[in-house]
């Protein structure tokens, strides 16, 4: 029968050491971070042009997802609303707004039918989900 201790002797690896002491050293860095300041609130005016810049290209973004997903609504809409994430992150990092608030004011603004800047027709639906055929 082996000997426990020696059939292990010189198996032990300290390669993973220093990528623990890394790992440790972030964790620490991430505990010890101060918190993130956040942004006051949004005035009307601000939910305003959130609720304008975001909602200003919609036909266009919606008009790509349809070329996008022929005859899929389910999917283009889901690729819209992909655009209009991304249109809203855009506008908040650059006001230094929430991005809580400027979805906040695509919402109220929608509810509210507020205006947008273009002569746009807005969708507040979604479409019936019908699952795709299998292929």
């Amino acid at each position: 029968m082996r000997n426990p201790r020696k059939w292990y002797a010189g198996r032990v690896s300290l390669r993973p050491v220093p990528l623990a002491l890394v790992c440790a050293g972030a964790m620490a860095r991430a505990l010890s971070a101060p918190e993130l300041a956040e942004p006051p609130p949004a005035s009307q005016k601000m939910l305003v042009e959130a609720f304008q810049f975001v909602t200003d290209s919609e036909q266009e973004d919606r008009d790509r997802s349809r070329h996008g997903f022929p005859g899929d609504i389910w999917s283009e809409d889901d690729d819209f609303h992909l655009a209009e994430a991304k249109r809203a992150r855009t506008f908040a990092v650059s006001r230094s707004m929430s991005l809580s608030d400027v979805l906040a004011a695509v919402d109220m603004g929608l509810r509210a039918r507020w205006q947008p800047t273009r002569s746009v027709v807005l969708l507040s639906t979604v479409p019936p989900c019908h699952p795709r055929p299998n292929d």
